[in-house]
């Protein structure tokens, strides 16, 4: 057996003391002011030990178990490398070569496999995709079928829609629908002004029963005008969303599936700039009226804390971007519903 000093958790020992070994091996090393280390024999494979004057020499798993955690049978602690000033967090190496975190603390205890934890970072942060997801359902969606339509002068609409779709996926499925009411205004007989109010919706499935919700309420003005002498029809349409999300990150605590969840500000703005080409080509009924449109949003995911298994995460999330070119080409003939 190694001996090590315990000088720094015992000050009273003074030198080397045997801190013996876990059941059934014959020899174990560590190293640190806390000590925690590794013990095996030549009939056993590596398990991680924490040991303290006032426990001896313990699993991790134990120490755990101690604390009110059961660790899962797939989870072995291999090769504890280091801990804090306190004991309380044991870092270190899982017999699959993960790295891991254990920890037994007042906000929360727990095993983590950092390789699976990581795992889960990816959907939480899909927040930011949904917001510019149900963004473009709208821009690109609901009001790409009415960007050239035009009102006379003097002449007023109003407009009730919606629009839905799922995705299924094995880990993945979700839902986006948006509903609205909008109001046009014809301000002379080629400029059209509109104006749409409305509330989105976004839900998607993420890994270990996890789910991020999206809802807002946004605000579309748009205007359309007819471009002098040509067949072109240019508008803009801006967009704000404003609203919240609840982000549900499931992950595995100590091999048990448990969640974190936070409830964060959510915020949306874009604009569309679109040139339609009215009715290009004609044969009869149909026609090809190609078009080019950009959009570019910029959504915001606002800081927030997750709690709940075990764990406290703050979350800063950065202001995302995202920029959409869209073009349809002339080989998309529809029924011509636009005149010059």
């Amino acid at each position: 057996m190694l001996l090590c000093s315990l000088t720094t958790l015992a000050p009273a020992v003074d030198g080397l003391s045997d801190l013996g070994t876990l059941s059934g091996d014959t020899y174990s090393y560590a190293y640190g002011s806390v000590v925690v280390g590794t013990s095996s024999s030549m009939f056993t494979s590596q398990r991680g030990f924490r040991w303290t004057q006032a426990t001896g020499i313990q699993t991790v798993e134990q120490w755990l178990a101690a604390n009110g955690v059961t660790v899962g049978a797939g989870l072995v602690t291999a090769s504890p490398m280091a801990t804090n000033s306190d004991a309380s967090v044991v870092v270190g190496e899982l017999d699959n070569s993960h790295a891991f975190l254990a920890r037994v603390t007042p906000t929360g205890s727990g095993l983590i496999d950092t390789a699976d934890f990581n795992r889960t970072l990816q959907g939480s942060a899909y927040a930011h995709m949904q917001a510019v997801a149900q963004s473009d359902l709208v821009l690109n969606g609901m009001h790409a079928t009415r960007a050239a339509e035009l009102l006379s002068a003097g002449q007023r609409s109003a407009w009730v829609g919606g629009d839905w779709g799922r995705q299924d996926s094995v880990a993945n499925a979700g839902d986006v629908g948006t509903g609205e009411v909008s109001f046009g205004y014809g301000i002379n007989e080629g400029v059209t002004a509109r104006i749409a109010l409305g509330r989105t919706y976004s839900q998607r499935n993420m890994l270990y029963n996890g789910n991020s919700t999206i809802r807002g309420t946004y605000l579309v003005p748009e205007v359309v005008v007819v471009v002098p002498s040509t067949s072109l029809r240019f508008s803009a349409a801006g967009y704000y969303n404003k609203g919240d999300a609840d982000i549900r990150r499931g992950y595995l605590n100590a091999g048990t599936p448990v969640t974190l969840s936070g409830s964060p500000d959510a915020e949306t703005a874009g604009l569309r700039l679109r040139l339609d080409w009215i009715n290009a080509v004609e044969r009869g009924a149909f026609a090809l009226p190609p078009y080019a449109s950009v959009t570019r949003y910029h959504s915001r995911i606002g800081a927030y804390t997750k709690t709940g298994g075990g764990l406290t995460i703050t979350s800063s999330m950065p202001t995302q971007c995202r920029d959409r070119l869209i073009r349809r080409p002339p080989s998309e003939p529809r029924r011509s519903m636009h005149r010059p």
